[in-house]
């Protein structure tokens, strides 16, 4: 059981943010796969395979301008994704440079697997 303790637990970095930050993502995802880390990026989630392919800025519009979110299939599919990139990761990164007021705090989470 000791050696378990000092057994050293890879990194795994799950980067979810708005599409906005799309060209920022692909850098980051980049960088820390050069430094050997595995990323899992919300950008490469098979359901986003077609829309990565267009305007980040007009895909948020769209999706800024969505009304029907809670009952849209995309958007739960999304969140399945999510729940299974959070589930595999061991550090979140929420990439929220550019879109939220100054005042928000930034803080550590650690994945405990409470989203079964």
């Amino acid at each position: 059981m000791g050696n378990m303790l000092n057994k050293t637990i890879p990194k795994i970095f799950f980067i979810s943010s708005k599409w906005r930050n799309k060209e920022k993502v692909e850098k980051l995802t980049k960088e820390l796969r050069n430094l050997r880390f595995e990323v899992i990026s919300f950008l490469e989630y098979p359901i986003n395979k077609d829309v990565i392919k267009k305007d980040p800025e007009e895909e948020m519009r769209k999706w800024e301008a969505m009304t029907d979110w809670e009952g849209n299939e995309r958007v739960k599919q999304i969140a399945q994704e999510d729940k299974k990139s959070i589930n595999r990761t061991n550090t979140l990164i929420l990439y929220i440079f550019g879109t939220v007021p100054k005042k928000v705090g930034l803080g550590r989470c650690e994945n405990k697997g409470f989203l079964g």
